[in-house]
């Protein structure tokens, strides 16, 4: 997995949800059990769309995220407002967090 993008996204995500308190530059959300929390709060008030682009290869790298989704889904993510929306690999696209 690549760690650069991986903070780059979490740190997107962290200011997205924080426009008054930047991430600190070493930011990175550690596993899916924190990211996902995090959309859910983002997705409370307002209908929120994330795209999850070659989601297999994320299963590649760690097999437990779609378990971890699921449960995610099924007891936090589904009460809120959150469009989600994941995609298989293509040859063409980039490597994901």
């Amino acid at each position: 997995m690549n760690e650069t993008r991986c903070a780059r996204r979490s740190t997107a995500v962290y200011n997205f949800a924080n426009p008054q308190a930047p991430a600190p530059p070493d930011f990175t959300y550690t596993t899916w059990q924190q990211a996902w929390p995090q959309a859910a709060n983002l997705a409370q008030t307002e209908r929120l769309a994330l795209f999850i682009d070659a989601f297999t290869y994320v299963l590649e790298i760690d097999p437990s995220a779609a378990g971890v989704l699921q449960n995610m889904w099924d007891h936090v993510l589904k009460q809120s407002n959150l469009f989600l929306n994941t995609r298989p690999t293509n040859g063409w696209q980039s490597t994901p967090c």
